[in-house]
């Protein structure tokens, strides 16, 4: 019988810190993890693929094999994500005042929702900590 120990901390900063975020593993719900919680997952397959889920916010699916045995990984909000988010929602607010138009508004603001349909699956990331990282 296989068996591997990864260890998986959440930093999601600020970012729903009061709720619990979901870990699924190969499809179905596993566990979950609190802010700034690290827990030792024991894996009993030869691989796994692992996603986090918070609302409708995801991370892509991320496989460990046995190779991975004894790393320490994070659960974090992806950084780019997160800057072209704000950075979408604050232009809903400034170019419709600039150029005096709400038909602008109201584009950008259609795009924004279809920027958050399609990027709310790369909101996570699942990342190796470096060696000599603070877990």
């Amino acid at each position: 019988m296989i068996e591997m120990k990864i260890g998986l901390k959440r930093k999601t900063s600020f970012l729903g810190n009061d709720k619990l975020l979901k870990l699924i593993k190969n499809g179905q719900e596993y566990t979950t993890l609190a802010h700034n919680e690290h827990k030792e997952l024991e894996v009993k397959e030869e691989s796994m693929t692992l996603s986090a889920q918070l609302g409708f916010l995801k991370s892509e699916d991320h496989t460990f094999s046995k190779e991975d045995d004894g790393k320490e990984y994070t659960v974090k909000v992806n950084p780019n994500i997160l800057r072209m988010y704000v950075t979408f929602f604050t232009f809903i607010f400034i170019f419709p005042l600039l150029f005096k138009s709400w038909v602008l508004g109201v584009v950008i603001l259609l795009a924004y929702i279809a920027f958050v349909g399609v990027m709310s699956r790369k909101f996570y990331t699942i990342e190796e900590l470096a060696s000599g990282e603070e877990r």
